[in-house]
């Protein structure tokens, strides 16, 4: 599994950046992408980069990816990504994203912090297709110090095809028959993090509320909040204990297929949903519990192990041990959950640093009797 992955990193494309002395420099990457779920199967795809850097000290103020992804299990993701970190002065940050996504075996297991899904039910009785083109814009602007001001938009047009004689057609909660979400979102962030792709210490806060209306070209009406910090603390060299603790709340009318977001305006990935699946409670199913309040803890400890020299580069090998919590608040919690109605995962993992700007993972994760795998780009958190 790790192995695909670091094979795709190997072979990547050098950059073809001009000479260190001349403004601008430009350089191109095209990295072939492999991940492994065992909610969405195998993934494959490319992702091409093109970055645009100035001056002296190599500032990025322009930074251009497009993606072609498709996995096994149904779903896709391709996508164009424009980032601008120093869209104004070094203070701004602008990043837009337009992309389209597919699944013709999105999950839909119910809402609320129900009894988990019964194995012996045919996986068709709980999947439906979901098409929904996305537009997505980010600003990130720096008031004080660490203190940071975002604003957001997110336009997706839901297209959804439900097969009779599954769960989702006999309950019907609202977006059954597809959905235009149009969402506005405003936050703040405190980030005190050493890094932003392996923290060592520090902590990042981030709280945003965010809107849909109407007016806004959103179908329904709709209010959400959510407050997230993690916590990095260096126990011992190479030895680095980290937390992470986040509450999502939306009221109103919302699409059931959008009652699974987390609200992060901060977050590097596409979207970070749940609970279930590689990124909120590992073990679990993808978005196994959803509802209009949610909530999750983590807990890792990483070790690194090995560190070496590799084509100039410098590479990082850890091993990690987690454990993930979350349940959700909607409608009666049934009589066979423990008093807090949690749900549990535990597992461990393994991490490869390729320089300062790529981090592969993979993990595994025991939950309620299932043992699921994940590979994929990033710490969780």
């Amino acid at each position: 599994m790790i192995l695909c992955t670091v094979a795709s990193l190997a072979i990547a494309a050098p950059g073809l950046a001009a000479d260190a002395s001349e403004t601008p420099q430009y350089s191109f990457a095209a990295v072939p992408l492999v991940s492994y779920s065992s909610d969405l199967g195998l993934g494959l795809g490319l992702r091409a980069f093109v970055q645009r850097r100035l001056g002296d000290d190599a500032s990025l103020p322009m930074a251009l990816e497009v993606q072609g992804f498709a996995m096994t299990g149904g779903s896709q993701l391709h996508f164009l990504h424009l980032d601008l970190p120093g869209l104004f002065d070094a203070k701004t940050r602008l990043d837009v994203l337009a992309g389209y996504s597919r699944n013709t075996a999105a999950p839909y297991y119910g809402i609320g912090n129900h009894a988990p899904p019964l194995a012996s039910t045919p996986t068709s009785f709980y999947s439906y297709t979901e098409d929904a083109p996305v537009i997505r814009l980010r600003l990130r602007r720096r008031v004080w110090g660490p203190l940071s001001i975002l604003l957001g938009y997110r336009l997706v047009l839901d297209s959804v095809d439900v097969a009779p004689n599954t769960l989702l057609a006999a309950q019907a909660p609202p977006g059954t028959a597809g959905d235009r979400f149009s969402e506005i979102a405003l936050g703040l962030a405190f980030d005190r993090r050493d890094e932003e792709l392996s923290p060592t210490n520090g902590f990042l806060i981030e709280g945003t509320l965010r809107a849909t209306a109407p007016v806004l070209g959103a179908s329904q009406s709709s209010l959400g909040s959510f407050l997230s910090a993690s916590a990095y603390r260096t126990l011992l060299p190479r030895l680095v204990l980290a937390g992470r603790v986040a509450v999502d709340a939306i009221w109103g009318v919302v699409p059931f297929d959008r009652l699974q977001d987390f609200g992060s305006l901060v977050s590097p990935f596409f979207l970070l949903d749940g609970i279930g699946g590689g990124t909120t409670v590992r073990g679990l199913i993808q978005s196994e519990y959803i509802g209009h309040t949610k909530a999750i803890g983590n807990v890792e400890l990483r070790w690194q192990f090995l560190r070496v020299s590799l084509w100039h580069q410098q590479v990082g090998l850890s091993a990690l041990a987690f454990a993930d919590a979350g349940r959700v608040w909607d409608g009666p919690d049934p009589a066979n959950l423990p008093d807090l109605g949690l749900h549990f995962g535990t597992g461990g993992g393994l991490r490869i640093a390729w320089g300062n700007t790529v981090l592969l993972r993979a993990d595994a994760g025991l939950a309620e009797g299932r043992v699921r795998l994940y590979a994929d780009f990033g710490h969780v958190f």
